[in-house]
């Protein structure tokens, strides 16, 4: 009778230990939860905070997280913007913004700006062309490529780079104006608008009224 009660104890003390581990393994990943789900709430609040601060304070907002590129951004255009602004701490910059976003064209953009200003043509070409094949939406990488294009009097390319600001910007449309109407003076550049035109962009009509009032040759 001592024996089976013995070993009814052990039984027990073991069904005892099981439950305990049991308990503690679970008690274990409910903390390792809890903290994960307390580390993504914190990036989460870091992560908007600096993207909120981004435009209007960027070092602030870089204070909250070294690597938001919407702030590194900031920060380049504002030293681009100067006569005299820093163009080496600019590209370290840039080269931020792109390890913490490689499909950050702007940066992209950016990094053509700076190679152009130092007078590196070639690569500020090369910069912004992959800028421009990433994203027909930054206006920074189709106004450089447009204008690029102009210049090699190339104006069956240059005019995409024109229509996709237009696309994503009408209210760029006043300023633009003046630069389609300049390519009805020019005969290659004349030819290629035209021929462009009969695509029907979607600023095909606003651009015709605007020209037909103001051109002395209807």
């Amino acid at each position: 009778g001592s024996h089976n009660q013995r070993q009814l104890s052990r039984v027990a003390h073991r069904r005892l230990f099981v439950k305990q581990q049991i308990s503690l393994w679970k008690l274990g990943l409910a903390v390792c939860v809890l903290l994960a789900l307390v580390w993504i709430g914190w990036r989460i609040i870091v992560q908007t905070t600096a993207q909120n601060l981004a435009a209007t304070d960027p070092a602030a907002a870089l204070r909250w997280y070294p690597q938001e590129s919407s702030a590194l951004n900031q920060l380049v255009e504002q030293e681009l913007s100067k006569p005299t602004g820093n163009l080496d701490a600019a590209r370290e910059w840039s080269q931020r913004a792109l390890r913490a976003n490689p499909l950050d064209a702007h940066a992209l953009a950016l990094l053509g700006l700076i190679a152009d200003r130092k007078g590196d043509q070639k690569g500020a070409e090369t910069l912004m062309r992959m800028a421009g094949a990433r994203t027909w939406r930054d206006r920074t990488s189709q106004s450089w490529l447009f204008d690029s294009d102009v210049r090699k009097g190339d104006y069956v390319h240059a005019l995409p780079h024109l229509d996709a600001i237009l696309r994503v910007n009408l209210d760029a449309a006043t300023e633009l104006f003046p630069v389609l109407a300049a390519l009805t003076v020019t005969p290659a550049a004349f030819k290629a608008l035209t021929e462009f035109l009969a695509t029907s962009p979607p600023w095909r009509t606003w651009f015709l009224g605007g020209l037909s009032n103001r051109l002395a040759n209807q």
